[in-house]
């Protein structure tokens, strides 16, 4: 048998009471552990922010300045509202929607013949409409550039950059086709 701290033989050591009265007191000094630290690195962030705002206040008020186009607004509007129509034909959330859901609008949209273009543009007002509202971003990165080979951010969703990737190759297909050259 063990001696305890005291001197005194352990007899209570393999009993399942005593072993599960440990685990609950390891499991509650974690917890009390790791509320520290989120306590901690709450406070921190707190102090980062004021620092970053301090230090950052020239560049963030030019940031927050800078917003894009009246017509570029416009077309976002038709194509959140076009989104919103879809979801509703599916009885699905569209705010915040999940990257299935606006994976298969934008497939829907190509299939149905729109553009590469119509399909970005879409693809970049779903992201700017959810960053608006403080949601999860379904597709979270703006759509890649128009040259060819451009690589993909790995930060985006898959569903999401998988359409966008067939519909450029699409539209590169279709330049190739009419030009018989890819420019």
């Amino acid at each position: 048998m063990a001696d305890d701290a005291g001197g005194f033989p352990d007899v209570f050591a393999d009993d399942p009471v005593i072993q599960a009265v440990k685990r609950d007191v390891a499991r509650r000094a974690q917890d009390a552990t790791e509320q520290q630290q989120a306590e901690h690195d709450a406070d921190m962030t707190e102090k980062f922010r004021g620092a970053l705002l301090e230090e950052f206040d020239a560049e963030l008020l030019e940031l927050s300045e800078k917003t894009i186009s009246k017509e570029t607004k416009a077309a976002y509007a038709g194509d959140i509202q076009r989104f919103q129509k879809w979801c509703r034909r599916y009885a699905v959330t569209p705010l915040p929607s999940a990257p299935e859901v606006a994976s298969v609008f934008l497939w829907e949209m190509l299939h149905s013949g729109a553009s590469y273009q119509a399909v970005k543009r879409a693809h970049a007002a779903l992201s700017y409409w959810h960053q608006l509202e403080n949601v999860a971003d379904p597709v979270s990165a703006p759509a890649p550039a128009d040259a060819d080979g451009e690589p993909f951010a790995p930060a985006w969703k898959l569903f999401p950059k998988a359409v966008l990737r067939r519909a450029h190759k699409m539209w590169l297909e279709g330049k190739e086709n009419e030009n018989g050259v890819v420019s």
